[in-house]
């Protein structure tokens, strides 16, 4: 259906269903509220008969309306199409004729222009033109040239009269002989056919008229249509009149076309076209063109002949004619339909009208279903108001739950960390005095057993947070290696008691300096560690940090150290793609070092926006119990395990792998696991870092040197390790501290690398007594001490922890210094010095874990609670602190309140949940009394109530200090640090107590380094609250 019909046709739809909505309103309101209506049977029917009769009037008219639209389209369709196809034609005689007509540019470059030439460029250029083979140059003669002109050419000017018969000219006024002809036409040549009434017409009025003229069709030769045209030839002049013009002709080209095939060849193009005949004809008026050939009747006024009708429909009346004159000549191109154009509409239009009365039957079918269903949909309506009352009801007790749920961590959390403090906190000061053996190892248990359950409180938390969404990230900058060393640390005990090989590798390739959250990276690594410490009876333990190269399709390699043995013998590195994630389920392949720092990476920068990608892989080898493939999805289910018989044989809740899991994924990375039960396990997870900026941070800020480090800068050693992984472990660490490093595999390389000549001396030898056969360490070291060049040099071993008799046939062997795994950079650093002879000086740092620490410093400490109060207190006087310890809010006021300003207190720990006044409140007036007190602040705020807008009282200076003790409320000059202690450790915990004024935060229970932290921050005045001590001047 054509696009105007269909959009008339959905416009009237649309109209009716407008006209069928608003009777619908106006039916409503006559038969009133529906709830209210009794429908009968019998009203049923008569409504249903009704709505039948309507819409099929309905139908019946818009039928109508649209039949006599979709007829006019199709009419007008019709004649497009018969339209287009008289343009083609015409335009097609035009081709054939100009490619013609094209010999004027001969005769205008020859002017005596010869027949053989004539012939020749007629021939060449007759592909151009196969339906007009005849071609001539009729030249004009007049009368007075005759005689001339045919001594001239030696020949008569000749006609053709009515018999055919060929003879002499006769006299004339002018003539027009035939000079150039084609070789079809070569047989006239000194013709002149101007003698016919219709040629001679055809000439003159070309002559007259300066354009083409053509010539009536005729058939008499071959049985095909043939137009005879003529265009004048001027030469150099340009006539605008008829008397010009028949003064300057020189003569005309005559080209004899075959417009019945012209015909043809363009109408057969549509021969596909099933919906039309065409037929052309030639008309004319004029009797003289009224060819004897013709047969027209001298009683019709026009005479109509058809050249092309290949369907004989001329007889039948046409649906559309096209006049088109050419030439000045007249032609009709008739087109035919080959099938009714009323049929065809009305199949076009017909599915609306029946579309309408199938819309009627089912809105008469749909009535009646409304009606039957009318009550029960009134049921259904309340039904669901009731059950959307139940779900506001299972809403709030659901956010009520979760409310609960909160509020009951957050109890139990601070219930179980008062009493854990009491205990943790006496254990610690129990350790500090004099117990035997048996008593302290009694001590260390109830200490761990209590960390133990308060970091399965923490990790309950933690969980908690995450399931609610409120889990925060922060973005600080650390040093990646510094907080390696330091999880591993963490486990140093547990290493030397299960005799593992614990080691970790970061590729020179990751920054020193970069950019996230350390703390939560911490969380996830002692997971991930510990749960490879737990499994892993004997073997080693590996962790690697490589990065992701974000400029290339590829990454550095990463480490992976698995093997069958105790010790690592082979080295398996797998090629990281771009894609983090495909790196995690890459293939492996073999590939050996021969250098240290030979796969350490090179220099990889950063994305345009600073973004690094990190993959961190732990990974256990030897005697790990491993995990089958279809018990793997079950690692990171919250409280579940693998298998139900480890948590019984090896402890744990199953928790910690779920977080680790979250913690990731919140930083934007995927943790996944690959295993081989009996074989040990691959735990790797991505990571993103930011390391914009990290560049001017490292120039900022050297390493932390501990034990004068930085002699070892230039120091060059041999390390020997059979194991490139191992060795390349070691040599990372050395490379930090600016030692040069040669590796070798073996006693033979390294004694090789020692006896060099051309090379600067080496001042050490690191041996790893895991990379190599015990007695062929020995070996080497004994050697080393019978050589007169070498028995000098230090010896550096670095192993696993050694029995006793082991580690006297090491030092008996010669070995200067001896280094125990995991091996970290304070360690390898300070082992190396005392090698190398070099004295050790002093921490360059205080770590202020003397019992002066706090001298002459008053705190006071406020809680509720007996134990809490006595363990905070005790902690506090070993650091030589003078202590006063009060039980709640309205003691601290009086404390702070009756203390002389030379007597105040240098700090407040302040516990937040004590009955009567909570920490909030003893803070906020703590804040205010301070402000009271001031004198300063006192006038800044009555200089500030009484100021209206104007700048009339002190300085610049002033007014800014004024204002900001206004707006802030906090007194500058004079103020108390305030601590939290507490044990609510839920979200949001920190930033209530800086918002009601206090300075820091610290959890319960206690723990000594993260005091000494905070004291340290307090000494150097660097409180996250940023406030300063007490002003005593």
């Amino acid at each position: 259906m054509p696009r105007g019909e269909e959009n008339c046709g959905r416009a009237l739809m649309a109209q009716v269903c407008r006209c069928a909505v608003r009777a619908t309103r106006i039916f409503c309101r006559w038969m009133g509220s529906w709830k209210h209506v009794s429908w009968s049977p019998a009203r049923v029917l008569a409504m249903q008969i009704a709505f039948t009769a309507l819409g099929v009037v309905a139908a019946a008219g818009v039928g109508l309306v649209l039949f006599n639209i979709s007829l006019q389209s199709q009419m007008q369709e019709f004649k497009l199409k018969c339209t287009n196809r008289q343009e083609i034609v015409k335009a097609e005689l035009a081709n054939n004729l100009n490619t013609s007509f094209m010999i004027l540019g001969l005769l205008a470059s020859e002017p005596e222009l010869k027949q053989s030439t004539w012939l020749y460029f007629t021939n060449k250029t007759f592909f151009l033109r196969p339906n007009s083979p005849r071609i001539a140059w009729l030249k004009r003669v007049k009368h007075d040239e005759r005689a001339a002109y045919e001594k001239k050419v030696n020949a008569s000017i000749l006609q053709i009269d009515e018999n055919l018969t060929v003879t002499r000219r006769v006299e004339a006024a002018e003539y027009a002989p035939i000079v150039l002809a084609s070789f079809e036409t070569a047989q006239f040549l000194m013709m002149d056919f101007t003698t016919f009434p219709v040629v001679n017409r055809s000439v003159s009025n070309a002559r007259d008229f300066g354009t083409m003229a053509m010539s009536p069709p005729d058939n008499s030769v071959g049985g095909v249509w043939r137009v005879g045209n003529y265009l004048p030839y001027y030469g150099d002049a340009k006539p605008t009149t008829v008397a010009e013009r028949r003064e300057a002709i020189q003569g005309w080209i005559g080209v004899s076309l075959e417009v019945e095939k012209v015909f043809a060849a363009v109408l057969r193009r549509y021969q596909d076209d099933v919906s039309m005949d065409v037929a052309v004809l030639f008309t004319t008026k004029d009797r003289q063109d009224w060819l004897p050939s013709y047969n027209c009747s001298f009683d019709r006024p026009v005479c109509e002949m058809p050249v092309y009708d290949p369907a004989q429909r001329i007889g039948d009346s046409s649906t559309a004619s096209i006049p088109w004159t050419y030439g000045l000549q007249s032609f009709e191109l008739r087109c035919f339909a080959r099938h009714s154009i009323k049929i065809h509409a009305l199949k076009n239009v017909i599915g609306w009208p029946l579309l309408l009365l199938t819309v009627v039957v089912l809105c008469t079918v749909i009535v009646w279903l409304i009606i039957r269903r009318m009550q029960a949909v009134q049921k259904h309506v309340s039904d669901v108001e009731k059950m959307n009352a139940d779900l506001r009801a299972a809403k709030l007790a659901a956010e009520s739950a979760d409310s609960a749920k909160s509020r009951f961590l957050a109890t139990v959390s601070h219930e179980i960390r008062t009493p854990m403090n009491g205990v943790i906190g006496m254990t610690n000061l129990l350790m500090g005095t004099e117990l035997t053996s048996q008593q302290l190892e009694y001590v260390k248990i109830a200490q761990a057993s209590g960390n133990a359950l308060v970091s399965l409180i923490n990790e309950v938390l933690d969980l908690s947070k995450i399931e609610a969404g409120k889990m925060e990230l922060e973005s600080v900058a650390f040093d990646l290696r510094v907080e390696l060393d330091d999880v591993l640390c963490l486990f140093e005990d547990k290493v030397h008691n299960k005799q593992l090989e614990v080691l970790a590798l970061v590729h020179d390739a990751v920054p020193k300096i970069v950019f996230g959250d350390n703390g939560r990276l911490r969380q996830v690594l002692i997971n991930l560690v510990g749960n490879a410490m737990k499994f892993t009876k004997e073997g080693s333990i590996m962790v690697c940090v490589r990065v992701v190269d974000p400029h290339s399709s590829s990454s550095l390699s990463s480490v992976d150290s698995r093997d069958g043995d105790d010790k690592m013998s082979t080295m398996s590195l797998t090629k990281v793609t771009e894609d983090p994630e495909d790196s995690l389920e890459s293939q492996s392949f073999d590939w050996a070092p021969t250098k240290c720092g030979s796969f350490a990476g090179g220099e990889i920068k950063p994305s345009d926006q600073g973004t690094l990608k990190l993959i961190v892989s732990v990974e256990d080898t030897g005697t790990g119990i491993g995990i089958p493939s279809h018990l793997q999805h079950r690692l990171f289910q919250p409280f579940h395990q693998a298998d139900s018989s480890t948590s019984r044989e090896f402890g744990g809740t199953g928790i910690g792998l779920s977080i680790s899991q979250k913690l990731v994924e919140l930083m934007n990375g995927k943790l996944t696991v690959s295993s081989t039960p009996g074989k040990g396990s691959v735990f790797e997870f991505t990571l993103k870092v930011e390391s914009k900026g990290a560049e001017r941070l490292e120039q900022s800020k050297a390493e932390w040197s501990e034990f004068g480090e930085e002699k070892l800068k230039g120091t060059r050693v041999v390390l020997v390790d059979e194991h490139p992984v191992r060795q390349e472990v070691v040599a990372s660490y050395l490379r930090r501290l600016g030692v040069e490093v040669e590796g070798a595999d073996d006693k033979r390389t390294a004694l090789e690398l020692l006896h060099k000549q051309d090379i600067a001396p080496f001042q050490g030898v690191i041996l790893d007594l895991q990379g190599m056969q015990f007695n062929m360490a020995l070996e080497l070291v004994k050697f080393l001490r019978r050589s007169p060049k070498l028995q000098k040099i230090a010896v550096l071993a670095v192993s696993t922890p050694l029995s006793a008799e082991m580690m006297k046939e090491v030092l008996e062997a010669g070995v200067t210094q001896t280094v125990f795994k995991p091996i970290r950079r304070t360690t390898l650093a300070s082992g190396l010095l005392q090698a190398l002879g070099i004295k050790l000086h002093a921490p360059s740092r205080n770590v202020n874990t003397n019992s002066k620490m706090l001298a002459d410093k008053r705190m006071l400490v406020v809680d509720d609670n007996l134990v809490n109060r006595k363990v905070c207190a005790a902690l506090l006087n070993r650091l030589g602190a003078t202590v006063e310890c009060v039980c709640g809010g309205e003691e601290a006021m009086d404390s702070v309140r009756n203390k002389a300003p030379d007597m105040q207190f240098d700090l407040i720990f302040m516990d937040i949940q004590m009955p009567e006044m909570d920490g909030y409140e003893a803070t906020r007036r703590i804040r205010q009394w301070e402000i009271e007190s001031c004198i300063i602040c006192r006038h800044a705020r009555r200089r500030s109530r009484s100021r209206s807008g104007d700048l009339e009282s002190g300085s610049f200076g002033c007014r800014v200090q004024d204002e900001q003790i206004t707006q802030t409320k906090k007194c500058p000059h004079n103020r108390i640090p305030v601590v939290a202690l507490t044990a609510d450790v839920m979200n949001g915990t920190q930033d209530l107590c800086l918002s009601a004024g206090m300075d820091d935060y610290i959890p319960k229970p206690l723990d000594q380094r993260l005091l000494h932290k905070l004291l340290e921050r307090f000494l150097n005045n660097e409180l996250l609250g940023g406030s300063k001590r007490w002003n005593h001047t």
